[in-house]
């Protein structure tokens, strides 16, 4: 195999902040790179323009500051059309994100709504069982005590009835559905 069929390079970078503020210490020893620093921000200051104006604008403004005066009075064009690759890639990827963040969060949604709709159902289930359960003991020791299997006194203490009135009109209640 000959040496240059399968090149391989391992190379580790160290990649640096150079947004304002970030690494004054780069910044102050570098005026190329402050002033890419600079020119970058002024364009992003004056974004809301359009991208290909907003690059037009800050190359005007930092020429007339002298921030990379050399390269912007002597290439112009190529810059402007660099950044505006670059500005156009950048916001394309920023839509690209904005979609799949909406898409997430909708799907997010609908799981939530799938989710909580299952959990609720199962909720509603047993909470209709249950009180299907206690109707149905309710309905139960109620005959019993209206054919006198069972005492009055026995009824009331299993369901918590304090007064004859109310387990009179729980008999009476209980009959009329009876006789429906």
């Amino acid at each position: 195999m000959h040496p240059m069929d399968t090149p391989e390079l391992e190379l580790i970078c160290t990649v640096y902040n150079i947004n304002p503020g970030q690494n004054p210490t780069i910044m102050e020893k570098s005026k190329v790179l402050s002033d890419y620093t600079a020119f970058v921000e002024k364009i992003r200051e004056l974004r809301a323009e359009g991208y290909k104006d907003a690059i037009s604008r800050a190359i005007d403004y930092c020429l007339e500051h002298d921030i990379l005066s050399e390269l912007l009075s002597t290439r112009r064009d190529e810059v402007l059309k660099a950044m505006t690759i670059d500005m156009t890639w950048e916001r394309r990827e920023q839509l690209i994100r904005n979609e799949e963040r909406e898409e997430g969060r909708q799907e997010g949604h609908q799981e939530g709504l799938s989710e909580g709709l299952s959990i609720g159902i199962d909720k509603g289930r047993q909470e209709g069982l249950s009180i299907g359960h206690n109707e149905g003991i309710k309905y139960g020791l109620i005959e019993a005590y209206i054919s006198s299997a069972i005492s009055k006194e026995y009824v009331m203490d299993k369901l918590g009835i304090t007064s004859d009135e109310e387990l009179n009109d729980l008999v009476k209640e209980i009959s009329s559905v009876k006789h429906v």
